[in-house]
């Protein structure tokens, strides 16, 4: 049995928990160690062998493709 290579990372929550710091910013792109905090968890992903990666966003998503890239 071959082990998966993909993942899905949902990433679209409005993160009012964390309000005001998500006004502006989604909460995976809220600062957490000098970078975005889904910078964390990709690089988790990677060290665990994930090669493909699907953000799954829906709250202010246009901030994500300007920081991470379009993942080519």
């Amino acid at each position: 049995m071959t082990e998966a290579k993909e993942a899905i990372l949902l990433v679209g929550g409005k993160g009012t928990r964390l309000r005001p710091l998500t006004v502006h910013t989604p909460k995976p792109m809220v600062p957490a160690a000098g970078v975005p905090f889904l910078t964390h968890q990709l690089a988790r992903a990677r060290a665990a062998g994930v090669e493909h990666i699907v953000l799954a966003t829906s709250y202010l998503a246009e901030v994500f493709e300007p920081y991470f890239g379009d993942g080519s």
